[in-house]
């Protein structure tokens, strides 16, 4: 079973920086005003863990996730997998070359830690 124990997020729609630790005996609801960035916190998780068809990687819509044009996004999940501790983390850079706008995401699986 996946667990998912902290998440951090950044530069993502409306949601400029976020770090949450959660209670591994609880229930987690997220709650906001519309245009607060709840959708955007469960789209970021989807993406980081999933990655194509989480609506981040669709080349059109790219740029839209982005605070700003030039930010840098990332999205960080510390997880629980049947009890191997793990970090997966997903970025996006959107930049430009010689006038010419790039996008370049990266995935990794930055660590797998002992069964506990």
């Amino acid at each position: 079973m996946l667990r998912i124990t902290r998440v951090r997020i950044s530069n993502i729609r409306s949601v400029a920086h976020l770090d949450v630790t959660f209670d591994p005996n609880g229930i987690t609801a997220i709650v906001g005003n519309s245009g607060a960035g709840k959708s955007t916190i469960l789209a970021a998780m989807a993406w980081a863990l999933f990655g194509d068809g989480c609506g981040l990687t669709q080349s059109a819509a790219r740029s839209a996730w982005a605070r700003t044009p030039d930010d840098d996004c990332s999205v960080t999940i510390d997880a629980d997998i049947d009890g191997y501790r793990i970090t997966a983390k997903r970025s996006l850079h959107l930049g430009t070359t010689k006038g010419v706008q790039r996008e370049t995401a990266s995935a990794a699986l930055i660590e797998a830690g002992l069964r506990t």
